[in-house]
């Protein structure tokens, strides 16, 4: 039902009494609503694929951030390998003592592997985890006001249904009242 729609009883309004016209009043105002409960309907379901889509892209940070975490510690303990390697492989110079040097490193390189990889990998992860969960609440309540503006839609239309019957009697009384008036007459 559009305003247009409703327009067409406009012209008759003359012949309506106060409560037509209020009737009147009352579809147009509630065809007002129904546009208003559209538009809302319209941005709680670009608000809800929003927030998903956000959700998907803080999804995927969190598993680049897992990846980036695997891939620093894997390098740190190749590194670590690697040192050890190059040590045993080396032969010492004859009179010289060997220092530690080589297995420091390695240990040092392994020891930091693991809380490195979880500073550069795990923890942006856990971030990233959270912005996901914030993203698919936020998702939720743009389902919750989806779900709210579509029965204020189905509310406002049976409203505009019995107040469009109510006037339609009204106009149909009239006529009859105005078609027995005239039939007196003649």
């Amino acid at each position: 039902m559009t305003v247009s729609g409703i327009n067409h009883f406009s012209h008759s309004s003359a012949v309506l009494d106060t409560s037509g016209q209020l009737a009147l009043l009352v579809l147009e105002s509630q065809e007002q609503q129904q546009a208003s409960h559209l538009q809302d309907l319209a941005l709680a379901r670009e608000r809800f694929v929003v927030e998903s889509n956000e959700q998907v892209e803080a999804m995927h940070d969190q598993a680049d951030a897992i990846r980036r975490g695997a891939v620093f510690q894997a390098g740190a303990s190749c590194t670590a390998a690697t040192i050890q390697i190059v040590d045993f492989l080396e032969v010492p110079d004859k009179g010289k003592c060997e220092g530690p040097i080589g297995e420091i490193s390695a240990g040092l390189a392994d020891g930091l592997s693991e809380p490195l990889g979880k500073w550069l990998g795990d923890a942006p992860a856990a971030d990233a985890a959270a912005d996901a969960q914030q993203h698919a609440t936020q998702a939720q309540q743009a389902e919750w006001q989806l779900s709210d503006a579509k029965d204020a839609i189905k509310r406002s239309d049976n409203r505009q249904d019995q107040a469009l019957q109510w006037l339609s009697g009204e106009i149909s009384s009239e006529a009859q009242a105005n078609a027995a008036i005239i039939g007196g007459y003649a």
